[in-house]
């Protein structure tokens, strides 16, 4: 099966590079599947129609072919993929009930971690997963991921969510890190996710409520209560573990989304300070018979334009900047961590919607974690629009000290990631 995936993935990246004449070809169905939306179609146009009626199916399937042939413990190759599919129903169309929709999503992920198997380090080079290292896939995986009701209020100023949801991808999260392949740089913070392992990020979810209160286009407050619990990350329960046992993760973010006009155009920017307290108990690193609860953090997130092509399609350079800070060195791993970077939307010309992007994080280790220093990691990215449904990013990275450990050698990282929207 991974096989037919990578040779599946290698068709994908070869078609829009055959230069495909549509002139050639008129509007054959073949022109309007790789015109289209979806790898999927339109279904005939009955996915228009179902939208309409308020029933909206999603999917998403992603894969990182991603090998060391220089540093870590050992050189090697490893693939990873994961598939999300599910519905949104909109129960205003349904049902007449206003601004409700109710959301349901399971996951398939396959493969192994490159991390893990080769590397040895921390920040794991693979998106696909997450940084609960204990986690790690050898076979296939199929899960339960979101199950949840989503309710608008007073022209969406209010938005409140309830049931199985990712506390991460509510929280502590930025565009512009989508664009990269690493898992702690990619959407998230990944000090965050070493410190407190029990939080979440699809395909993993928790239960929990969250609120978001926008009174304008510039501001919000957001804030959200989450189960903490391990088994939330069980890979054999397939997310079916509905339990409220353990702890509790609180978490609140204010967010401000300038402007400025230092130039002839507009510049948007987002700047996100949060705060999160985990209630469950931490292992004490220097008395093994000892725990502590209630670990928090900080995390202030901000992505600034500082330069824009035009008003029309948002080209042009971005500059982001992440740092977390988690006083308790006695429990966590990472008390402080910094991620920043540049990406630039439509580099080449007539490119306009590809993705530039050159990242680095650092992680520096607790004072009471002795013989580790800290661990980095440089990520260099181009993702290629191939297609509106198909990306095709070649990337590399180099991990420096990884696990902050001199004894494993600096790694360098070559592959490739594809990303479909089905």
């Amino acid at each position: 099966m991974r096989i037919l995936l990578i040779l599946s993935s290698i068709l994908f990246f070869c078609i829009p590079v055959s230069n495909v004449s549509s002139q050639a070809y008129g509007q054959s169905s073949f022109d309007k599947w790789l015109d289209g939306e979806y790898m999927t179609g339109s279904w005939g146009g009955k996915r228009k129609e179902l939208v309409d009626k308020g029933v909206m199916f999603f999917g998403n399937f992603h894969t990182t072919l991603l090998g060391n042939p220089v540093g870590g413990k050992s050189k090697g190759f490893d693939y990873a993929g994961q598939l999300i599919v599910g519905t949104e129903i909109d129960l205003e169309k349904i049902a007449g009930i206003s601004g409700l929709k109710f959301i349901v999503s399971g996951t398939w992920i396959t493969g192994r971690s490159l991390s893990a198997d080769h590397i040895g380090n921390i920040f794991d080079v693979s998106e696909v997963f997450d940084l609960d290292i204990g986690f790690t896939f050898g076979s296939d995986s199929y899960r339960l991921y979101q199950l949840m009701i989503e309710q608008s209020l007073f022209e969406d100023k209010i938005n409140i969510a309830a049931g199985r949801m990712s506390t991460l991808n509510e929280f502590a999260t930025l565009e512009v890190l989508g664009f990269y392949v690493n898992t702690a740089l990619n959407a998230n913070a990944g000090s965050i996710k070493v410190n407190i392992p029990t939080i979440t990020i699809g395909p993993f979810s928790a239960w929990g409520v969250r609120m978001r209160l926008e009174p304008n286009d510039k501001f919000y407050l957001m804030s959200g209560i989450f189960t903490s619990n391990s088994d939330n990350k069980n890979a054999g329960n397939n997310g079916l573990d509905f339990s409220f046992d353990g702890g509790a993760i609180y978490i609140s973010e204010i967010g401000f989304s300038p402007e400025l006009n230092f130039s002839p155009h507009s510049l948007p920017g987002n700047y996100k300070l949060g705060f999160y307290v985990d209630s469950s108990e931490f292992n004490v690193f220097n008395e093994p018979n000892r725990t502590k609860s209630n670990n928090y953090g900080f995390y202030f997130f901000m992505d600034q334009m500082l330069y824009k092509e035009n008003n029309i399609d948002g080209q042009g350079l971005i500059f982001f900047s992440v740092f977390t800070y988690s006083p308790q060195e006695e429990i966590n791993t990472f008390p402080f961590y910094y991620a920043g970077g540049l990406a630039y939307i439509g580099l080449i010309q007539n490119r306009n919607h590809d993705k530039t992007a050159f990242g680095l994080l650092v992680g520096e280790f607790s004072d009471d974690l002795p013989d580790q220093d800290f661990e980095m990691v440089i990520e260099l990215t181009y993702r290629i629009q191939a297609l509106k449904w198909l990306v095709v990013q070649p990337q590399t990275q180099y991990v420096v000290h990884p696990s902050g450990n001199e004894d494993i050698d600096d790694a360098l990282v070559l592959g490739f990631k594809f990303e479909m929207e089905l």
